[in-house]
């Protein structure tokens, strides 16, 4: 678990770095021993969403909500690729998921605020 955790803590600051293959190795290297590990997938989704490849990083969300489908946040950063591929509708319905599962889920909030602005004729 320590070693788990050493090894996200080096990917985040390799992310904060922009030294995206490096943090990606070690997103797989501890997904390799532990593919379950919540915080590896998000944070790989979370890179790969930020590289605008936001049907990789919807499948890392994916595996996550098989495992946790009440996570708040999950269903956000779901509901954000998909948006991000241009399907506004089908992401608002992952924004309120989240929002009914935890009200004071702020960037549910916000996400659901700004679809709705953009989809305003």
């Amino acid at each position: 678990m320590q070693k788990t955790n050493r090894l996200l803590e080096q990917a985040s600051e390799l992310v904060s770095l922009e030294e995206f293959d490096e943090a990606f190795g070690i997103y797989d290297k501890i997904l390799k021993e532990e593919p379950k590990n919540i915080s590896a997938l998000i944070n790989k989704g979370s890179v790969l969403h930020t590289l605008g490849k936001y049907t990789d990083a919807i499948i890392c969300y994916d595996i996550v909500l098989c495992i946790d489908g009440r996570n708040p946040i999950v269903l956000v950063y779901k509901g954000l690729c998909i948006a991000e591929i241009g399907n506004i509708q089908p992401a608002i319905k992952y924004f309120k998921k989240a929002l009914s599962i935890d009200s004071k889920c702020e960037l549910a909030k916000v996400s659901i605020d700004t679809a709705k602005y953009i989809m305003k004729p």
